[in-house]
């Protein structure tokens, strides 16, 4: 019976370590995002991330938000982070804690004027998403301040 332990022990340990040790991954829907060509810019709206290079232990997405046009654009806190595998982007997903936590997490509610520059602080980790090293990038949803049409602008970093 002890050899039969010892066997079990030294079967299942590398299992365990494995689990244990392995480092965290962001979880991924299993479908590819239906929006796979996404602009950086529309009606003179432009969304940008400063750096496109992040370390991975200190992510922080710094997003320019730059309105050049005539017009009034509305947007909200929401976002969603995607990663490139294989060519395609996959949304990361958000734990049902983030939008009871974050009840403005929504896409309305802000306004950016016409000729002015807004910069958003985003720390993924305040989300639970936990982006390791790969090619990533940020979805924002914007609409003309007084139409309820979506447009979605989309920039990309890379996490080293």
């Amino acid at each position: 019976m002890k050899k039969f332990s010892i066997f079990i022990l030294l079967v299942l340990t590398p299992f365990i370590l494995n689990a244990v040790i392995s480092p965290v991954t962001p979880e991924l829907l299993d479908d590819p995002s239906p929006r796979q060509d996404l602009p950086g810019s529309d009606n003179g709206l432009e969304m940008s991330v400063i750096p496109s290079v992040q370390e991975q232990s200190e992510v922080e997405i710094e997003v320019t938000i730059n309105n050049s046009s005539e017009s009034i654009f509305g947007y909200g806190e929401f976002f969603y982070l995607e990663k490139k595998v294989d060519g395609l982007w996959y949304m990361l997903t958000f734990d049902d804690g983030v939008f009871k936590d974050f009840s403005a997490f929504d896409n309305y509610g802000q306004a950016i004027p016409p000729d002015e520059t807004r910069t958003l602080e985003i720390d993924p980790a305040d989300y639970s998403l936990n982006p390791d090293s790969g090619e990533y990038r940020i979805v924002k949803a914007f609409r003309y301040h007084d139409d309820t049409k979506v447009f979605w602008l989309t920039d990309e970093f890379k996490v080293v």
